[in-house]
């Protein structure tokens, strides 16, 4: 399989976009590591806490989507991807209320919340710079 690599020039939000996830899932891994817990209790931890934060913030983001799209009434919806969204994070959910890491949501979502709101910056410099550059043409 030959996998593409794209560029911060080629993503919108370049740098924000191209490192989001990685930061965050490093991000959660410091935190973890300054908690007294064994190896495998850090990788389950880490696992559960990083994408219930991206369950939470995708769940979100599709909710405004479906309702933009409402809004303007397009022919087309994304209803059955925020029913998949919701089962997935009820997964997450069901597998850390049997977790201690469930402790650690607090900060999960803190973090992620810092590292969004840089993504939806650099995003939205993006925007304006392509909007600025396009209406020159």
């Amino acid at each position: 399989m030959n996998l593409r690599y794209y560029s911060p020039d080629e993503l919108l939000g370049g740098y924000s976009s191209l490192f989001y996830l990685s930061k965050l899932n490093l991000k959660i891994s410091r935190f973890l590591k300054t908690k007294q817990i064994s190896y495998k209790d850090y990788k389950i931890y880490s696992y559960l806490l990083v994408t219930y934060a991206i369950e939470v913030r995708a769940l979100e983001i599709y909710q405004l989507y479906q309702n933009l799209i409402k809004e303007h009434q397009m022919p087309f919806s994304i209803s059955n991807v925020i029913r998949e969204e919701k089962h997935h994070l009820k997964e997450i959910q069901a597998d850390l209320n049997k977790s201690p890491a469930r402790f650690f949501i607090k900060e999960t979502l803190a973090i992620e919340s810092d590292l969004f709101t840089a993504f939806y910056s650099g995003i939205c410099e993006s925007v304006q710079l392509k909007l600025a550059c396009s209406s020159r043409l």
